[in-house]
């Protein structure tokens, strides 16, 4: 436990680690990109409804968190579909959204991170209760998983981010874009 007495900036210097620093700026830039992301699907969605309305778009959007964006996503870009393979590769977004992307984004946020002795990078904590075989075959309660995580596998998820949502564009682009010919 940290020596809380001092004042905050006291504190906030001595709390700082400086093999987590680096950590910590990677997980802020995933989530600057996720929520250029989540804009994206948004905007999407919005391109989508096709409405005049703008107060009662941003009311709706605004009310509905990512996975409601993407549920909704899906039979809209359905109904507005150019062609099956543009639709095809807008599910394939959302799949990749609503599963790994999201998935693991939420275990960096919400996974404790801890420095073990000895060891140079941050490890990822994450608590539970299983019952898992061992190479003996034998059963043995785990409780948690260790795992080395560095800032480049932050930076690689959030790679991943900017690919999916530079698809995403490119295909809203291609969808206003026949939208104007005539479709």
């Amino acid at each position: 436990m940290q020596d809380l007495t001092g004042s905050d900036e006291e504190v906030w210097q001595a709390v700082r680690h400086e093999t987590m620093d680096e950590l910590a700026q990677e997980i802020g830039r995933m989530c600057l990109y996720w929520s250029e992301l989540e804009m994206t699907v948004t905007l999407a969605l919005n391109q989508l409804m096709q409405t005049s309305e703008p107060v009662v778009t941003n009311v709706l959007l605004g009310a509905m968190d990512l996975r409601g964006k993407i549920e909704a996503l899906l039979p809209l870009a359905f109904h507005r579909r150019m062609n099956d393979h543009w639709y095809n590769e807008i599910e394939a977004i959302a799949n990749l959204v609503n599963g790994e992307l999201r998935t693991e984004r939420n275990r960096i946020i919400h996974d404790s991170w801890i420095e073990l002795p000895g060891r140079d990078e941050p490890h990822r904590m994450r608590l539970h209760g299983k019952v898992v075989k061992t190479q003996s075959r034998t059963r043995e309660l785990k409780l948690a998983d260790y795992r080395p995580f560095t800032p480049k596998d932050v930076g690689l998820l959030y790679v991943k981010m900017i690919r999916t949502q530079t698809r995403l564009h490119r295909l809203m682009f291609e969808h206003k874009t026949f939208q104007r010919n005539g479709a």
